[in-house]
Parts: C-alpha cells; structure tokens; sequence
C-alpha cells in the first residue's frame, strides 16, 4: 500500500437510478426525463465551445467533476466515462476511461478536466472512441453475479442466477431475492408481461417472485426427491399468454407444463426413456413457439433440435441438418424460422437457420474460428441475429437476408456469460441490444449498444429502457441471511419483525421490533459482518443503520443508599 492518504474509487457518471421512493410500482415509471436524457449521443456531436481554462475550476471530487462533464457535454455524451480519483501525500491523480462518441469528444473531455480540476497532479486518461456500434449505457455488477443473467422483454430489468434484479437504465440493484442457498438456482425464466419470475432448484422445486420487487410468491410442484441431483430444473419457459410454465427436469428430460392459476401440470413428454439411466448432468436449452403450440429443446448429448407438440404431448420431429451437435436455440417471433448455434463434428463452428416449413438450412458462418456459442437474439422483425462466443469477436451480429456479417464487437468490448441463452437481448422496437459481460474486467457488467442502423432498421431511436421510480431498494437475501444467523438454533422469539432496506449510498437500514436491547446490539453486530462480507464489490460505504424498536426497556438501576 502506498504511503499517505490512498483513496481508490471508481463511479459511473450517472444522474439518478440508485434512489428509490416510498411505495413500490408494477410497472416502470418511463424512460427518460428532462434531466436524463434517454437517447443515444449522436455519432457528429461537437465540444461545446469556450476555452476550459477561463472557466472556474471545480475541486476533485466525484460529485463535482461529473456534474462539470455534464453540464458541458451533456449527459448522453458522457455517460460511459468513468472517473476515478487517487489522492495519496504526492498530489492527486484522476483517470478517465470509457466511451465517448469521436475523437473531437475525447480531446475536449480530457482537456477540460486537465484545465479545471484543482490541484491535479496525474492525469491517466485512456478514453475510446464508439465503433460502428456506439455504446449506449454499461454499469458494473458484483462478481457474485458473474453467472449468467436474463433481461425482460423491454430491457428495463436484468435478473442473474445469483438472484440480483436490476434496473437496467441506471444499474441499480432493487432487490436480491430471498431464495435460500443461491447455488441451488439451476435455471430462470421470466414472464413475457414481466410481472413474474420463475427459478427452479437443484432439488426439484420451482419458485416464483413477483416482479420488479422480487417478492416471493409461492412454490410449485416441487418433485419428490431433496437430495438428488437427477431431480434439477435443467430449464424454464414461459408460454407467451403469460398462463403456463414449462420445466425440464434433468432425470430423463421430462418436460412438464404447468397451469399457473390452477397449479395443475401435465406430462407432455420426456427426452428420453425411463429405461436409461437417469442424467445428472445435461444442460437443457428450451424455447416455445411464438403460437404457444409447439415448444423446440436441445441438450448436450443430443444431435439435433426436437420439437414436441403440447397438445398431442408427444415428439413432433427432431431436426437433425448436417449431423448437428447445437448449443443454443432461439425461435423466430413471425414462427417461420428456427435458429440454433451449432458445432459441427470438426472444429468449424456457425449458426444454422432452419426454415420449417420447408425444412432447409442456411449456415450463417465465416472464416474465423469461433469457441463455444454462448448466446443467440433475434431482433424483432427478424432480420439481425446476435450470435455471442466465448472468444473474440465475442458479438457478431448476422444480417439473416443476406446470410452477411453486419457488425463485430471483440472481446475488449463484450465477454459472455458462461450458461446458454443468457448472454444478449434485443429491445422491442430493435434499436438497443443488451450483452451479459460476466467476463469483462475490470469489471464484469451489462452493456447495451445502439443498433439503429442496422440493416433493414425502422427510424427508431436508441433510448435507455424505461426506469422503476417508484420502486424502493431492498435486499431480501440480506435479510434472510440475517435473520437465519440470529434466529440459529435458539430462542426464536428474540426477532419479532426484521426489515432490511438497502440504500443508495450502499448502507442498509435496520427496521423492525426486537425483545431488547441486547438483541439490537447483536442483530446490528451481525448485519456489518455479514454486509461486509456477502458483496465486497459494491459501494465502500458498508455503514449499518440499525433503527430497530425495542420490546423490553429495562428500568434505571436505584441509586445506592448512602451508609448501607
């Protein structure tokens, strides 16, 4: 560690999304305001003009230089830079990394913070020019959630396997729900209304959580078996009425519907029979037909693409071009089409189009040698496919007409996720595509990119997803973890009620009655411990308010009798 005073600490420059309100919404409160600007910086902005250096310096603070940037570039141009400020007994050093729209931009943002920033000593600034495809808005995420995540249909939330909902616009974490050991969550589906979460169990079982606060709602048709792993959710999908759950179990690849107002399910067939051994391992990939008739798997050991009619509850066909090994599989919103990332039997790689009416296939592919797909979008009219690798180019966005590669983003730019099907998502009018970077560094995070110029694009503009106002900031799984510490083995009735509300600054707040003073004491002791340690990624700040109400107050000892 240096000498002197060292303070490392990196933001976004973000007007508002770490503030909550007072009662929650079920829906978001919109995308933009006056204040924030949801559009994309246009490519051809231009420095504002005025020589930086006749204009009042600004102290280095983060506040204080973010709000200088803003106020000259405006918030769309600079939201992709990170500032960080070093302040050791040498002088201060501030870095600018990240994003900005041309070359004209970048020389004036580090210009004006070279001319205004008092006392400045160090300048490290590593600014990059946008590509062919602008970067629209990142924020980081912990590496507890480095996982994989999925996005709702509007990209206004990112759901990872760890459990952390976030609101997309602003990068602010509403909520971590509360569904006991995170690494028994196998697999993760959301409603296409958005209002419901469904996660299945290494065990069996299948929860589902309201949305956008994460509340937990109830538990479905859990299997028999608590110790197995043969009994795992292996996938999950919706129907697009929003009125059934499909579930894969991993045993023999049974696939299960079920009613979700009535809690009846149904059998609709199995991938293989119960003659075979049971199968603990094999990775699922399910998606239903845009009619809700027909629902389209693969798995690791399988060769093809089967297609299971729901109603007739019985394998329709399996698709099997070329001797294909796929890996990941989207399903086309006009129903025509199907397209998996397939792995050939030598080490060539590419994705195959699969008409199905016609049953022929196109091979989206070039010269480049590829690594494991990891993810696969449609945008909505169908005409871009987003293909994520493990390697680089890491994103490849394919123009389906014309089988050609549009747009390439490398690995310095996008990491995947390492479960299928989670890693990228187009926005309903087709202009932001967002990428899971779980394997980004510094720092892993959510990217969202304009894609506006696409070929065959309408005139839409990329904006930031609508934003939950209203939503207060909470962390269930904090509280569950708490309480399960004090509670222990013990006397349960210490806790009478427990609140735990996480805020903006990174701090939780402590809500609720205990038997006595002792035990607020305690609760509060053990909160820090744990805040400290489950999310050591997030905001420094680690402060616990504990503002829980007492049961007992004991009475004030009686002063001593003088001569006794």
């Amino acid at each position: 560690m240096r000498a002197g005073l060292n303070v490392a600490l990196v933001f976004l420059l973000m007007l508002a999304g770490c503030g909550g309100g007072d009662s929650a919404s079920s829906a978001p409160a919109g995308g933009s305001s006056s204040a924030n600007p949801a559009a994309a910086a246009p490519a051809d902005v231009h420095a504002p003009p005025g020589d930086p250096s006749k204009l009042p310096k600004v102290p280095a603070t983060f506040d204080a230089i973010s709000q200088m940037l803003r106020d000259r570039f405006t918030e769309p141009v600079v939201r992709n830079v990170r500032v960080g400020i070093d302040t050791t007994t040498s002088g201060i050093s501030v870095s600018l990394t990240g994003e900005v729209p041309n070359e004209e931009i970048r020389q004036a943002v580090m210009n004006e913070v070279a001319a205004r920033v008092e006392g400045l000593k160090n300048q490290d600034f590593n600014l990059d020019v946008a590509g062919p495809i602008p970067m629209l808005w990142n924020f980081d995420i912990p590496r507890l959630d480095t996982t994989s995540a999925i996005f709702s249909p509007d990209l206004s939330l990112t759901v990872t396997r760890y459990g952390s909902i976030f609101e997309t616009a602003t990068g602010r974490r509403i909520n971590r729900i509360a569904s006991g050991d995170e690494t028994l969550i196998e697999s993760i589906a959301m409603s296409p209304d958005q209002k419901l979460l469904a996660t299945g169990t290494k065990y069996g079982k299948i929860d589902l959580w309201r949305l956008p606060q994460g509340e937990f709602i109830k538990q479905i048709k859990p299997q028999a078996n608590e110790t197995n792993d043969i009994y795992k959710i292996a996938a999950l999908a919706f129907t697009h009425d929003n009125k059934q759950l499909a579930a894969i179990y991993r045993r023999h690849g049974e696939i299960h519907m079920f009613d979700l107002q009535t809690g009846s399910s149904r059998l609709i067939a199995a991938h293989k029979p119960n003659s075979e051994p049971a199968e603990d391992s094999d990775p699922y990939t399910m998606v239903i037909s845009p009619d809700d008739k027909l629902i389209a798997t693969i798995y690791f050991s399988g060769n093809g693409i089967d297609i299971f009619d729901i109603n007739a509850r019985a394998r329709k066909e399996t698709l099997e071009p070329d001797n294909m090994a796929p890996e990941v599989l989207t399903w086309s919103h006009n129903g025509k089409f199907i397209a998996a990332g397939r792995h050939f039997r030598d080490p060539d790689q590419a994705v195959c189009v699969i008409d199905l009416a016609t049953k022929k296939s196109t091979y989206l592919r070039d010269e480049v040698a590829r690594s494991n797909m990891r993810g696969l979008a449609l945008s909505p009219d169908d005409r871009t496919l987003a293909v994520m690798y493990d390697n680089s180019p890491s994103a490849v966005l394919w123009d389906i007409p014309s089988s050609k590669e549009w747009q390439t983003l490398d690995t310095s730019k996008v990491s995947p996720a390492t479960d299928r099907n989670d890693a990228v998502a187009f926005s309903p009018d087709g202009a932001v595509l967002v990428t899971f970077c779980g394997g980004q560094r510094p720092e892993p995070g959510i990217r969202l990119w304009d894609v506006s110029k696409r070929p065959g694009s309408t005139t839409a503009i990329a904006q930031l997803p609508a934003r939950f106002d209203n939503v207060p900031t909470r962390d269930d799984r904090l509280a569950q973890a708490i309480d399960t510490t004090i509670r222990g083995p013990g006397d349960s009735t210490r806790i009478k009620s427990l609140k735990v509300e996480a805020l903006p600054d990174g701090s939780i707040k402590l809500t609720g009655k205990v038997h006595d003073q002792l035990d607020k004491r305690d609760i509060g002791w053990i909160a820090e411990s744990l805040h400290l340690s489950d999310d050591p990624d997030q905001n420094a700040k680690r402060k616990v308010i504990n503002e829980m109400a007492t049961e007992t107050t004991y009475p004030a000892p009686e002063p001593p009798i003088i001569g006794k």
